[in-house]
């Protein structure tokens, strides 16, 4: 009985830990900011949190005004200018394209905390700034975040309904369930799963069957939670940061973008 007590004080004690651990330390191992890759062009633009930090977005502009826009909500370890080549790739294939950097990002890289809580924050000024000089609005926009960026994506889809659609590609279900297999944590973190469970729009769903940075049992979570009309596409034999080399994550996105309502 003794070697009971014992062994269940022990495993408290570890979870305690843990849960002490996840709360200290738990935007540290969500943010991996780089140090900025690129300088602002004449495509750059400027906007304000509520606390007045200024963060930078991109706006690239497809010669077809009638043309459905995305926007795109990149991964932890990304900034505007590591993924302009996706965002350039999206142009070229007829969108036009509005994406931003995170607080601690880009031109905020070391002047502003990444935390979870201006993640959201950040997603909410942004798409105001994309909605009041680009004219985005929720029925011309596909919502699409890859990898921590579904977060932010997600959120943003809880605030507005309309939405043309949103795509995640290695996107989150659980901040915790990207490490393990259930979340044993009392609160939560990157609750994309319930978020999704909510949303009134076409979802499509693009993973690396070989992903272990975000596991493929997080894809299959927000496919299952999704109401409404969803495509989860395995992109087989990829990883997590390679997806976009597969001409299926290529050709499923532009097909879903150009009529999202065709699951």
């Amino acid at each position: 009985m003794k070697l009971v007590f014992i062994s269940a004080a022990c495993a408290l004690s570890v979870y305690a830990a843990l849960l002490i651990f996840a709360r200290l330390f738990s935007n540290a191992l969500m943010f991996h900011p780089p140090a900025r890759t690129y300088s602002k062009t004449p495509e750059h633009t400027a906007f304000k949190m509520h606390d007045g930090t200024e963060l930078t977005a991109v706006f690239l502009k497809s010669s077809n005004p009638d043309a459905p826009k995305v926007f795109y909500c990149h991964g932890n370890g990304e900034d505007l200018g590591m993924i302009y080549p996706v965002l350039n790739e999206l142009r070229r294939r007829g969108f036009s394209v509005f994406s931003y950097d995170y607080p601690g990002y880009g031109y905020s890289y070391g002047k502003a905390s990444p935390t979870e809580e201006n993640l959201y924050e950040s997603a909410q000024a942004a798409w105001k700034c994309a909605s009041e000089k680009f004219g985005f609005t929720p029925e011309n926009t596909v919502l699409m975040g890859f990898s921590l960026g579904s977060a932010a994506v997600c959120s943003l889809s809880e605030k507005y309904s309309g939405w043309r659609g949103m795509v995640l590609a290695g996107g989150i279900s659980n901040g915790v369930k990207t490490i393990l297999p259930v979340d044993i944590i009392p609160w939560k973190i990157l609750d994309n799963s319930s978020k999704v469970s909510k949303i009134g729009c076409p979802l499509l769903l693009l993973h690396g069957t070989l992903d272990f940075i975000v596991a493929p049992r997080n894809a299959r979570e927000n496919f299952n939670a999704a109401k409404h009309p969803k495509k989860l596409v395995w992109l087989e034999g990829f990883h997590h940061n390679d997806i976009v080399s597969s001409p299926e994550f290529w050709s499923e996105t532009v097909s879903f973008i150009e009529n999202p309502k065709k699951p």
